[in-house]
């Protein structure tokens, strides 16, 4: 079995450098503590952001391999969950590590809602044709 290496921004991004940086967050979050920035129970929304952060750039890079048409559906389906959900997670360890309060967060969150499906509206009737 041949294992198949990716190249570019993409394969930069393997499984042994994700893992460098979540520990890097790891390493991050404990320094934050030692200088008093955080507290040992806002740690997890530091390695949260941190996780998330990774993971949506692994998400960007692999985008790079669909087409236009492709891209537009991933949007409207996958893709809008998934920055729902990055949106919702970015706001909540904000209003975890005190940067906004609690309605803030929940603002933030609907109003990212918001965007993203007049976002996704506006991409689909640009590729309403669907062609691929």
């Amino acid at each position: 079995m041949t294992l198949i290496v990716e190249t570019g921004p993409a394969g930069w991004l393997t499984s042994e450098r994700r893992k460098a940086l979540y520990a890097l967050g790891a390493a991050l979050a404990s320094v934050l503590v030692g200088v008093g920035w955080i507290t040992e129970t806002q740690t997890g929304h530091v390695l949260t952001l941190v996780g998330v952060a990774v993971q949506v750039a692994a998400g960007v890079l692999q985008l790079r391999h669909l087409s236009a048409a492709q891209a537009a559906k991933w949007l409207t389906t996958t893709g809008r969950a998934a920055l729902y959900s990055l949106a919702a997670a970015t706001a909540l360890a904000a209003a975890g590590l005190g940067l906004v309060s609690d309605s803030v967060a929940a603002q933030i969150a609907a109003v990212a809602g918001l965007g993203l499906s007049v976002l996704a509206a506006f991409v689909a009737v640009l590729n309403a044709d669907g062609a691929e």
